[in-house]
C-alpha cells in the first residue's frame, strides 16, 4: 500500500510540474483532480474546485456546445479533441485546445474523464489575422482580375479602331493628304500601337502577381539560351557575342524565371544595339558567401545616381526616341525575384555597360 501510495504521489508531482492543464472528473462531470497547470490557466486553486461541476470553466453560452461537441463525442468514441472557448476566474475568455479521454477500471468499465487543455489564444489570433489578410488579398486579386479584364477588352477595342481607321485613311485617302497630314496619321497609329504594347506589359505585370507559384528544379542556362535564340531569329544579321555559363540550376518557378530572363536579356540586347563589338554575359557569381546571377552587357549603361528608379513601373533612363520601351520590364523582373525570396540590384556606368544581379532562395 505504501509503495502504491508513493507511486500516486509521484504521478501527482509530475502532473503538477507540467504547464498543461490536467483535470479529471467523474462520469457526471464533477472535478476529482486539478493540477498546478490548471491553477495557472484558470486562476482557481484546487481546493476551490474539487467537487464542483466542470461546466464552471465554460461561459454559459457554451453549455450547448459542451454537450453536443465535447461530452457526446467523448462518450461515443472514448476520446475526443476540439477547440473550445473557456474562461478564467477573472472572467477573461480564452481559446483552449482540449483533449479528452475516458478513464477505465481494470474490468474496462468507464470510471471518469480526464482532460488536457492548452491556452491557444495567441495562435487563434494569429490565424484570424492571417485569414483577414487572406480575405483582403483575395478581394484585391478579384479587383485586379476585373481591372485586367477591363484593360484587356475594353481598352483594346477602341485602340484597334483608332489604328484600323487611321490605316484606312492613310491607304484610301493618301493622295488627298499632304505630307503633314500623312505624318499626323502615322503618329496616331504609332501611339495607338505603343498603347497596345503598354497594355500587354501591364497585363504581364499583373499576371506575375497573380500567378500560382510552382517551384521546381530549373536550369537558368537553358532558359537564357532559349531566350537568346528568339532574339537571334528576329535579328539574324545582328553581330553580338553571347556567353552563358552552363548548368546554372535553381529551385524556382520556371515560367516566371523565363519572363524575368527574357526582360533582362531583352534590355541587354536593346542597349547594346548601338555598340560595336556588343557582348552579353550571363554567369554565376559569389555574393556574400552565396550564389548570385549576373547578366551584364557593354552597352550604353546608365548613371548610378538614378539606379533607384530602375525597378519602378514606368521609370525610364532613356527617351523613347533613343530606345523603345515602356519602363515595365524591370518592375516585372523585380516582382518575380521578390516572389522567389531573392533580391535584385544593378551596377552601371554611362557608355560602359550595365550589370544586373539577382539571387534566389534554395539555389544550388
Amino acid at each position: 500500500v505504501a509503495e502504491r501510495t508513493e507511486e500516486f504521489r509521484e504521478q501527482a508531482r509530475i502532473l503538477d510540474q507540467i504547464h498543461v492543464s490536467v483535470v479529471s472528473t467523474d462520469l457526471n462531470g464533477f472535478v476529482t483532480s486539478w493540477n498546478r497547470g490548471a491553477e495557472r490557466q484558470f486562476g482557481y486553486e484546487a481546493e476551490e474546485v474539487i467537487g464542483k461541476h466542470i461546466s464552471f470553466v465554460y461561459p454559459e453560452d457554451q453549455y450547448e456546445f459542451l454537450v453536443k461537441e465535447i461530452i457526446e463525442p467523448l462518450q461515443e468514441k472514448g476520446e475526443h479533441e476540439t477547440e473550445v472557448i473557456m474562461h478564467r476566474k477573472s472572467g477573461e475568455k480564452f481559446y483552449g485546445l482540449l483533449s479528452l479521454s475516458l478513464q477505465h477500471d481494470e474490468d474496462g468499465n468507464a470510471t471518469g474523464m480526464i482532460g488536457y487543455s492548452m491556452d491557444i489564444t495567441a495562435r487563434k489570433r494569429a490565424e484570424d489575422e492571417v485569414m483577414r489578410h487572406k480575405t483582403a488579398l483575395e478581394a484585391a486579386n478579384k479587383e485586379l482580375e476585373a481591372f485586367s479584364y477591363s484593360v484587356s477588352h475594353d481598352l483594346r477595342a477602341p485602340l484597334r479602331s483608332i489604328d484600323g481607321f487611321s490605316a484606312l485613311l492613310y491607304d484610301d485617302y493618301n493622295e488627298l493628304l499632304n505630307d503633314e497630314g500623312k505624318m499626323h496619321l502615322q503618329r496616331i497609329r504609332q501611339n495607338a500601337q505603343r498603347m497596345a504594347t503598354l497594355i500587354d506589359d501591364l497585363l504581364q505585370l499583373s499576371r506575375v502577381t497573380r500567378h500560382v507559384f510552382h517551384k521546381e528544379p530549373t536550369n537558368l542556362s537553358l532558359l537564357a539560351e532559349d531566350v537568346v535564340q528568339k532574339y537571334k531569329y528576329e535579328q539574324p544579321d545582328r553581330e553580338i557575342t553571347i556567353n552563358i555559363d552552363k548548368n546554372m540550376k535553381v529551385d524556382a518557378d520556371a515560367g516566371l524565371m523565363r519572363i524575368a530572363l527574357d526582360n533582362l536579356i531583352s534590355n541587354a540586347w536593346k542597349y547594346t544595339s548601338k555598340t560595336r563589338g556588343a557582348s552579353i554575359m550571363f554567369h554565376k557569381v559569389n555574393h556574400n558567401g552565396s550564389s548570385a546571377y549576373c547578366i551584364e552587357d557593354n552597352g550604353v549603361g546608365f548613371d548610378m545616381r538614378y539606379v533607384h528608379k530602375l525597378f519602378g513601373a514606368f521609370q525610364r533612363l532613356h527617351t523613347p526616341e533613343e530606345f523603345s520601351g515602356n519602363g515595365i520590364g524591370l518592375a516585372t523582373v523585380s516582382r518575380i525575384i521578390n516572389r522567389h525570396g531573392g533580391k535584385i540590384w544593378a551596377e552601371g556606368e554611362i557608355n560602359e555597360g550595365a550589370k544586373f544581379y539577382f539571387t534566389i532562395n534554395n539555389n544550388h
